[in-house]
């Protein structure tokens, strides 16, 4: 990942915005992310999810901050799983079609955020 970052700081011109999304590696997401989705989603492939792959914001933010890039925000991710009819969906193991996402505060699970490029814009 910190390969990755470097190259799109690279290109990315001064005052640009580099926007992530990613999974927090932790015994929580490994349990939520990758087994709870094996469990519960019918046809779920092989290594859909990887928790070596996955990045604790802190790595994230040090990756940022090598490549020239400043974390502004980062905000958590979660499913909106709570109401009877994505719960009956799951016991399914299907995902609805309505299935959604909201931003909290926890950066647990997985998480959102953007990184500005240092320097002059141009």
């Amino acid at each position: 990942p910190e390969k990755i970052i470097a190259e799109i700081a690279r290109v990315l011109r001064p005052g640009g915005i580099f926007l992530f999304h990613t999974f927090n590696r932790n015994f929580i997401s490994w349990l939520v992310i990758i087994k709870a989705v094996e469990i519960f989603v019918k046809n779920t492939p092989p290594n859909l999810h990887v928790l070596s792959l996955f990045i604790k914001p802190h790595e994230l933010e040090r990756y940022c901050q090598n490549s020239n890039l400043q974390v502004k925000e980062f905000l958590g991710v979660k499913p909106n799983l709570f109401n009877k009819k994505t719960l009956m969906s799951f016991l399914r193991r299907r995902v609805p079609a309505d299935f959604s996402f909201s931003f909290t505060p926890s950066l647990l699970t997985s998480y959102s955020g953007y990184a500005l490029k240092g320097g002059p814009p141009e």
